[in-house]
């Protein structure tokens, strides 16, 4: 058995849990969870769509599973997180946990033979399942809490749901295509509110008493579309397909993407069509094209309702007036407490404060460090994968989570260098930008992460 990530090829596999995957049905189940949903939330009804969403949503998983269609249940599961992650206080906040866990229980009845398959090919993904169950369990041990990194388990559900799907081309084209309408169906639903209810930043609205979203949880979505849409020629969508309904669908992307002000979904915008020029020849025209085209609508951007909004974003990033703490949001104050944390014995730099313990080592250190003003003595979570792990477990987990990402880096390389396609790679460049500056257990970055991770296959032809 082989597997290929080529996109002008199609390996496939079969499997008795679908025997024929029907990409025109998981698009038409995405529209009708997200579009009746999102036309809600567009008009306030915020309650409403969150309830239309998981009805529509829950229907059709229970379809979808009840026909034997696995693929299908798992590719529009993946397809929809940009409205899963917006209305999911209107299930229960841990409800992505358990809907992959159910998913994936439901695959170990009906096709166990598929999954050992597959995830036999990804030994560094099941080295990052043994980390964040570890971590998880440990942190529990230590804090009592459940809920403390829980989101770890986020990660690695979605990592090994995308290697899934990466199996065949036409799955993986099929989610990222669907993935792509979601997060725009949410970006125009948030575009027809005015630009005073959204405070400025698109992504975030306080509607019926309740705070919904923030700039991050949608502009990271966004990044991933745009860059689904623009490297590579679009050839890792269904989109690409058609130039029309990739660029319509480009420039909507690009414009939410603005006008989220969100710092780090910018950067791994920008840093991945970097990267695509630079490592990828044959595209760097269209690049500078795409170049030229983003300047002009940055101009058109300011002239708009929205522009003011924007231009704080761009004034809160680049301006010389501020100081490094203001334009970080207090990361620089994370980085020297965390500093300071680390040094403060032998044992607490071999070996840490103990996993889960980030949040109370903060409120205790920062109290006791100089010029510190973020968050004095709260207890917040420490903005960065490495912060977190370099202050939870020390150098010794800090160095094993860097060996790991030194061989899943090695891999995307030599993959990226044979097949002469770039995605993986600016994927993988993506996440690493966001744990630098968030812990990365969100789906999103499980998304970055897993594509990058499709290329370290033990199979690839």
């Amino acid at each position: 058995m082989q597997t290929s990530l080529h996109p002008v090829s199609d390996v496939a596999l079969s499997s008795p849990v679908a025997p024929a995957f029907n990409q025109r049905a998981v698009m038409a189940w995405v529209a009708a969870c997200a579009l009746p949903a999102m036309a809600l939330f567009s008009v306030g009804r915020a309650s409403l769509a969150g309830y239309c969403f998981w009805a529509v949503l829950g229907l059709a998983l229970v379809v979808l599973a009840a026909r034997g269609r696995g693929d299908e249940l798992l590719c529009l599961a993946l397809a929809v997180m940009p409205v899963i992650n917006l209305l999911r206080d209107y299930a229960f906040y841990n409800v992505i946990i358990v809907m992959l866990v159910v998913i994936f229980l439901y695959w170990l009845v009906v096709d166990r033979a598929t999954l050992g398959r597959i995830w036999g090919s990804y030994p560094l993904a099941w080295v990052l399942v043994a980390w964040t169950v570890v971590y998880y369990v440990f942190s529990f041990l230590f804090t009592g809490q459940y809920s403390r990194n829980l989101r770890l388990l986020e990660l690695s559900l979605t990592v090994l749901g995308m290697l899934l799907i990466g199996r065949q081309r036409r799955m993986l084209l099929t989610m990222l295509a669907g993935f792509c309408l979601a997060a725009v169906l949410v970006s125009l639903a948030f575009l027809a509110q005015a630009p005073a209810a959204t405070a400025g930043r698109l992504g975030m609205l306080v509607v019926e008493d309740r705070s919904l979203g923030n700039p991050v949880q949608l502009g990271m979505p966004l990044a991933l579309s745009w860059l689904v849409l623009v490297v590579d020629r679009g050839q890792w969508s269904l989109w690409g397909r058609t130039k029309i309904w990739r660029w319509v669908l480009a420039a909507i992307v690009f414009v939410a993407l603005a006008l989220t002000t969100s710092r780090v979904s910018w950067a791994v915008a920008v840093i991945g069509v970097l990267v695509s020029f630079l490592a990828g020849s044959r595209q760097r025209w269209q690049i500078l094209t795409v170049g030229l085209v983003v300047a002009a609508g940055i101009q058109l951007l300011l002239l708009s309702p929205y522009g003011e909004g924007f231009e704080r974003g761009l004034t809160r990033t680049f301006s010389s007036s501020r100081s490094m703490a203001n334009r970080t949001s207090g990361r620089s104050d994370q980085w020297q407490v965390s500093y300071r944390a680390v040094m403060e014995s032998p044992g607490a730099m071999v070996y840490g404060h103990g996993p889960g313990l980030g949040p109370e080592v903060y409120a205790r250190v920062s109290a006791e460090t100089p010029d510190v003003r973020y968050a004095v003595g709260e207890r917040v979570a420490l903005h960065s994968l490495f912060m977190q792990v370099v202050v939870e477990s020390g150098l010794v987990g800090l160095g094993l989570v860097v060996i790991w990402l030194i061989v899943a880096g090695v891999n995307v390389v030599r993959w990226t260098r044979r097949e002469k396609m770039i995605f993986p790679l600016v994927c993988f460049v993506g996440y690493g930008l966001v744990v630098v500056t968030v812990s990365g257990n969100d789906t999103t970055s499980a998304m970055f992460l897993g594509l990058g991770l499709l290329t370290s296959s033990r199979r690839q032809p």
